[in-house]
Protein backbone atom coordinates (compact mmCIF):
# COMPACT_ATOMS: atom_id res chain seq x y z
CA UNK A 1 0.00 0.00 0.00
CA UNK A 2 1.53 3.32 -1.05
CA UNK A 3 1.54 6.41 1.16
CA UNK A 4 -1.14 8.25 -0.84
CA UNK A 5 -3.55 5.31 -0.60
CA UNK A 6 -2.96 4.99 3.12
CA UNK A 7 -3.48 8.72 3.61
CA UNK A 8 -6.71 8.65 1.62
CA UNK A 9 -8.05 5.71 3.62
CA UNK A 10 -7.09 7.39 6.86
CA UNK A 11 -9.03 10.49 5.84
CA UNK A 12 -12.03 8.34 4.95
CA UNK A 13 -11.80 6.54 8.28
CA UNK A 14 -11.64 9.84 10.13
CA UNK A 15 -14.69 11.12 8.32
CA UNK A 16 -16.62 7.93 9.08
CA UNK A 17 -15.65 8.18 12.74
CA UNK A 18 -16.65 11.84 12.89
CA UNK A 19 -20.00 11.20 11.22
CA UNK A 20 -20.71 8.30 13.57
CA UNK A 21 -19.93 10.40 16.64
CA UNK A 22 -22.07 13.25 15.35
CA UNK A 23 -25.00 10.90 14.72
CA UNK A 24 -24.59 9.34 18.16
CA UNK A 25 -24.53 12.80 19.73
CA UNK A 26 -27.66 13.79 17.81
CA UNK A 27 -29.33 10.58 18.96
CA UNK A 28 -28.59 11.41 22.60
CA UNK A 29 -29.88 14.95 22.21
CA UNK A 30 -33.07 13.90 20.40
CA UNK A 31 -33.68 11.23 23.03
CA UNK A 32 -33.42 13.84 25.79
CA UNK A 33 -34.93 17.00 24.31
CA UNK A 34 -36.68 16.14 21.03
CA UNK A 35 -36.09 17.24 17.45
CA UNK A 36 -37.00 20.92 17.53
CA UNK A 37 -34.77 22.77 19.99
CA UNK A 38 -31.20 21.67 19.26
CA UNK A 39 -28.87 23.21 16.68
CA UNK A 40 -26.12 21.77 14.51
CA UNK A 41 -23.64 23.61 16.68
CA UNK A 42 -25.04 21.87 19.78
CA UNK A 43 -24.48 18.50 18.14
CA UNK A 44 -20.92 19.31 17.10
CA UNK A 45 -20.04 20.35 20.63
CA UNK A 46 -21.72 17.27 22.15
CA UNK A 47 -19.79 15.04 19.75
CA UNK A 48 -16.48 16.60 20.82
CA UNK A 49 -15.85 18.44 17.57
CA UNK A 50 -16.11 22.01 16.35
CA UNK A 51 -19.55 23.56 16.33
CA UNK A 52 -19.38 23.85 12.56
CA UNK A 53 -18.48 20.26 11.63
CA UNK A 54 -22.07 18.90 11.50
CA UNK A 55 -22.94 21.63 9.02
CA UNK A 56 -19.91 20.68 6.94
CA UNK A 57 -20.98 17.02 6.74
CA UNK A 58 -24.79 17.26 6.76
CA UNK A 59 -25.32 20.82 5.41
CA UNK A 60 -28.56 21.54 7.28
CA UNK A 61 -30.48 20.40 10.34
CA UNK A 62 -32.91 18.68 7.97
CA UNK A 63 -30.02 16.75 6.45
CA UNK A 64 -28.80 15.71 9.89
CA UNK A 65 -32.28 14.61 11.03
CA UNK A 66 -32.69 12.51 7.91
CA UNK A 67 -29.32 10.89 8.54
CA UNK A 68 -30.25 10.19 12.18
CA UNK A 69 -33.42 8.34 11.18
CA UNK A 70 -31.45 6.24 8.70
CA UNK A 71 -28.68 5.64 11.24
CA UNK A 72 -31.07 4.50 13.96
CA UNK A 73 -32.97 2.26 11.57
CA UNK A 74 -29.82 0.60 10.25
CA UNK A 75 -27.61 0.40 13.34
CA UNK A 76 -30.12 -0.14 16.14
CA UNK A 77 -33.27 -1.49 14.55
CA UNK A 78 -31.83 -3.63 11.77
CA UNK A 79 -34.01 -6.54 12.66
CA UNK A 80 -34.64 -10.08 11.48
CA UNK A 81 -34.61 -10.28 7.71
CA UNK A 82 -36.78 -12.54 5.58
CA UNK A 83 -34.70 -11.94 2.47
CA UNK A 84 -33.74 -15.15 0.71
CA UNK A 85 -36.06 -17.32 2.82
CA UNK A 86 -38.23 -19.71 0.83
CA UNK A 87 -40.57 -20.40 3.72
CA UNK A 88 -41.56 -18.01 6.51
CA UNK A 89 -43.54 -19.09 9.55
CA UNK A 90 -45.28 -17.40 12.45
CA UNK A 91 -42.09 -18.01 14.45
CA UNK A 92 -40.24 -15.71 12.06
CA UNK A 93 -42.86 -12.98 12.44
CA UNK A 94 -42.67 -13.31 16.21
CA UNK A 95 -38.87 -13.12 16.07
CA UNK A 96 -39.18 -9.79 14.26
CA UNK A 97 -41.46 -8.47 17.00
CA UNK A 98 -39.16 -9.73 19.74
CA UNK A 99 -36.09 -8.25 18.10
CA UNK A 100 -37.50 -4.71 17.99
CA UNK A 101 -38.60 -4.80 21.62
CA UNK A 102 -35.36 -6.35 22.86
CA UNK A 103 -33.24 -3.75 21.06
CA UNK A 104 -35.33 -1.01 22.66
CA UNK A 105 -34.91 -2.64 26.06
CA UNK A 106 -31.12 -2.72 25.68
CA UNK A 107 -30.85 0.77 24.17
CA UNK A 108 -33.62 2.91 25.71
CA UNK A 109 -32.08 6.24 24.72
CA UNK A 110 -31.77 5.15 21.08
CA UNK A 111 -35.32 3.80 21.25
CA UNK A 112 -36.57 7.11 22.61
CA UNK A 113 -34.75 9.00 19.87
CA UNK A 114 -36.24 6.69 17.24
CA UNK A 115 -39.80 6.97 18.56
CA UNK A 116 -39.39 10.73 18.97
CA UNK A 117 -38.11 11.11 15.40
CA UNK A 118 -40.97 9.01 14.02
CA UNK A 119 -43.51 11.10 15.94
CA UNK A 120 -41.76 14.29 14.85
CA UNK A 121 -42.25 13.33 11.21
CA UNK A 122 -45.95 14.20 11.61
CA UNK A 123 -45.10 17.89 11.83
CA UNK A 124 -41.50 18.15 10.65
CA UNK A 125 -41.15 17.93 6.85
CA UNK A 126 -37.42 17.24 7.24
CA UNK A 127 -38.24 13.93 8.89
CA UNK A 128 -41.31 12.97 6.89
CA UNK A 129 -39.58 11.52 3.82
CA UNK A 130 -37.05 9.47 5.80
CA UNK A 131 -39.72 8.19 8.17
CA UNK A 132 -42.04 7.27 5.32
CA UNK A 133 -39.27 5.39 3.53
CA UNK A 134 -38.42 3.39 6.64
CA UNK A 135 -42.06 2.69 7.47
CA UNK A 136 -42.74 1.51 3.94
CA UNK A 137 -39.82 -0.91 4.12
CA UNK A 138 -40.94 -2.33 7.48
CA UNK A 139 -44.55 -2.78 6.38
CA UNK A 140 -43.40 -4.44 3.16
CA UNK A 141 -41.19 -6.86 5.10
CA UNK A 142 -43.99 -7.87 7.44
CA UNK A 143 -46.45 -8.11 4.57
CA UNK A 144 -44.15 -10.26 2.45
CA UNK A 145 -43.51 -12.55 5.41
CA UNK A 146 -47.21 -12.95 6.18
CA UNK A 147 -48.07 -13.63 2.53
CA UNK A 148 -45.31 -16.23 2.38
CA UNK A 149 -46.69 -17.93 5.50
CA UNK A 150 -50.17 -17.95 4.03
CA UNK A 151 -48.87 -19.41 0.77
CA UNK A 152 -47.21 -22.32 2.57
CA UNK A 153 -50.11 -22.93 4.92
CA UNK A 154 -48.28 -21.76 8.06
CA UNK A 155 -50.49 -18.69 8.56
CA UNK A 156 -54.28 -18.58 8.32
CA UNK A 157 -55.49 -17.66 4.84
CA UNK A 158 -58.04 -15.21 6.28
CA UNK A 159 -55.33 -12.89 7.60
CA UNK A 160 -55.16 -9.56 5.77
CA UNK A 161 -51.43 -9.24 5.21
CA UNK A 162 -51.20 -5.48 4.62
CA UNK A 163 -53.46 -4.58 7.53
CA UNK A 164 -51.59 -6.85 9.91
CA UNK A 165 -48.23 -5.55 8.72
CA UNK A 166 -49.25 -2.01 9.71
CA UNK A 167 -50.72 -3.20 13.01
CA UNK A 168 -47.56 -5.09 13.96
CA UNK A 169 -45.35 -2.10 13.24
CA UNK A 170 -47.69 0.16 15.20
CA UNK A 171 -48.06 -2.28 18.10
CA UNK A 172 -44.34 -2.74 18.67
CA UNK A 173 -43.65 0.99 18.56
CA UNK A 174 -46.68 1.76 20.73
CA UNK A 175 -45.62 -0.73 23.39
CA UNK A 176 -42.09 0.65 23.47
CA UNK A 177 -43.42 4.22 23.63
CA UNK A 178 -45.62 3.40 26.64
CA UNK A 179 -42.68 1.73 28.37
CA UNK A 180 -40.44 4.74 27.73
CA UNK A 181 -43.08 7.05 29.20
CA UNK A 182 -43.71 4.91 32.29
CA UNK A 183 -40.88 2.39 32.65
CA UNK A 184 -41.75 1.48 36.24
CA UNK A 185 -45.43 0.91 35.55
CA UNK A 186 -45.20 -0.82 32.15
CA UNK A 187 -43.90 -4.40 32.07
CA UNK A 188 -42.19 -4.56 28.68
CA UNK A 189 -41.56 -8.31 28.85
CA UNK A 190 -45.18 -9.04 29.70
CA UNK A 191 -46.47 -6.88 26.87
CA UNK A 192 -44.06 -8.54 24.45
CA UNK A 193 -45.24 -11.98 25.52
CA UNK A 194 -48.92 -11.03 25.24
CA UNK A 195 -48.39 -9.54 21.77
CA UNK A 196 -46.62 -12.71 20.66
CA UNK A 197 -49.46 -14.87 22.02
CA UNK A 198 -52.03 -12.73 20.22
CA UNK A 199 -50.14 -13.05 16.93
CA UNK A 200 -49.79 -16.81 17.27
CA UNK A 201 -53.49 -17.17 18.09
CA UNK A 202 -54.67 -15.02 15.19
CA UNK A 203 -52.21 -16.44 12.67
CA UNK A 204 -52.86 -20.11 13.49
CA UNK A 205 -54.38 -21.87 10.45
CA UNK A 206 -58.06 -22.71 10.83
Amino acid sequence: MDASTRKRRTQEERREEAERRILEAATRIIGKTGVETFTLADVGEAAGYSRGLPAHYFKTKAGLLTAVVKYLAEHYFRRVTFQGRQRITTDDIVAEITSFIEVAKKNPLAAKAFITAMAGSLTNPALAEAAQKHNTAIVAKYEDGIRNGIKHGDIDSGIRAHSWAIMLMAATRGIVAQWLIRPKQVDLDLLRDDLEKAVRHCFAPR
